[in-house]
């Protein structure tokens, strides 16, 4: 495989980990009862550090054509989660992947079908 097209690797495994934090919050309705799972949180922010160390693999020129997505926000994301762990909004992580990650998955599905 060319070395310019091993980043495809990167971004299925953030599509692995966003149907993995979509089965952790599945049963979970709001940011107070996913917390309260503090296994299901767990599984997520573990997730989350996975998604953005695969975004850190993904090449800049990549990046910047489909610049649609929030990659450094992704980034931000798990640096928070990492470095400011007890300080984590439960609601900022629930909106994230509740609400951001499912578009993000969507914009990244186009990119490999289009890379193929």
């Amino acid at each position: 495989m060319s070395e310019n097209l091993k980043w495809r690797f990167k971004i299925k495994d953030i599509l692995v980990a966003a149907e993995q934090i979509e089965s952790s919050i599945s049963d979970h309705d709001s940011a107070s009862s996913l917390h309260e799972d503090w296994e299901s949180f767990r599984a997520v922010e573990r997730n989350i550090q996975i998604i953005a160390e695969a975004v850190k693999g993904i090449p800049p020129e990549v990046k910047e054509e489909y610049g649609k997505i929030a990659w450094q926000k992704i980034v931000n994301m798990r640096n928070f989660v990492v470095h400011q762990y007890n300080m984590v909004d439960d609601q900022l992580v629930w909106e994230a992947v509740r609400e951001e990650l499912p578009k993000v998955a969507e914009e990244l599905k186009k990119i490999l079908k289009r890379h193929g």
